[in-house]
């Protein structure tokens, strides 16, 4: 979508996408235009496409030969500071790191049960991270050598349908449904002590950063007690005190999963961009 709000549909990218929730944009070529991961396009055959958004090319793909396996979580980092971004894949209880512009597998982990939601972050002394969840843990991983080694787990702890790292202030964000457009707002340390855990009313379908305050702004979709009116809201949330410092009008349509981002962040202005199911949304 350009800044006149013209839309432009990626027929190659946009045929029959498995998990089409699960995508993210990264450098795997370090040429300062980033590419498309997303998971698509056959039924049966998991893969991972990597397109490159100019040209519409596919410049990659990464593919399991498992066919009933399938891809539950993905994120984007140059995890091994090669100046490449690298993709962090979830397939069921398997985390698998790809250097994609090298074809060579990093590293691999098996956690207990099925994960849930992957992220990666940088902390404050410079250690490479990976926090993952499944249903009944959470487990901070530590990227070293080319290797995946525990650095600390919680058993039974919150169950994360989302992870978000905080690499301010070396911290983690996991938003924990607790039922049906109800849930919670976490903050875990990187060792994941509990420092936060605020009631969020209302079905968290995006979360996203911003750029100058350690405040995340977050998408809801809400419904009325016999969950026919329902309203979608974009707020902003307090990570210290789960306080919600700002909150929006009702939205045409309701926010669509992950897919809050934002524009390129100006002096005074931060474009923020939004899909619901009626269309896409850009505003500053």
């Amino acid at each position: 979508m350009n800044e006149d709000g013209e839309v432009t549909p990626n027929y190659n990218s946009s045929s029959n996408i498995l998990e089409a929730a699960l995508a993210a944009i990264g450098d795997i070529d370090s040429d300062n235009y980033d590419e498309l991961f997303i998971f698509g396009t056959r039924n049966y055959s998991p893969s991972l496409n990597v397109i490159e958004l100019e040209s519409d090319i596919s410049k990659w793909q990464v593919t399991t030969e498992d066919d009933s396996s399938n891809y539950n979580a993905l994120e984007v980092t140059d995890i091994n500071n090669d100046g490449y971004d690298d993709a962090l894949i979830a397939t069921y209880e398997t985390l698998t790191v790809h250097d994609i512009s090298n074809n060579n597998i990093l590293a691999t982990w098996t956690a207990s049960s099925a994960i849930t939601s992957i992220t990666a972050t940088t902390s404050t002394l410079g250690e490479k991270l990976v926090i993952l969840s499944t249903r009944d843990s959470l487990t901070t991983l530590t990227f070293e050598n080319n290797k995946l080694s525990m650095r600390s787990s919680s058993v039974n702890s919150e169950e994360c349908k989302s992870l978000y790292a905080q690499p301010q202030t070396d911290s983690v964000l996991c938003f924990s449904p607790e039922y049906s457009y109800q849930g919670n707002l976490v903050t875990f340390s990187l060792d994941l002590e509990l420092l936060l855990k605020a009631r969020i009313n209302g079905e968290v379908t995006g979360l996203i950063q911003l750029p100058y305050s350690d405040n995340v702004l977050i998408t809801t979709n809400s419904s009325d007690n016999n969950y026919y009116s329902q309203s979608s809201l974009i707020s902003e949330v307090s990570t210290k005190t789960g306080d919600i410092i700002w909150q929006g009008y009702p939205l045409a349509g309701e926010v669509m999963g992950n897919s809050i981002k934002f524009g390129k962040i100006g002096k005074d202005t931060v474009p923020l961009v939004f899909g619901t199911n009626v269309g896409m949304f850009l505003t500053h």
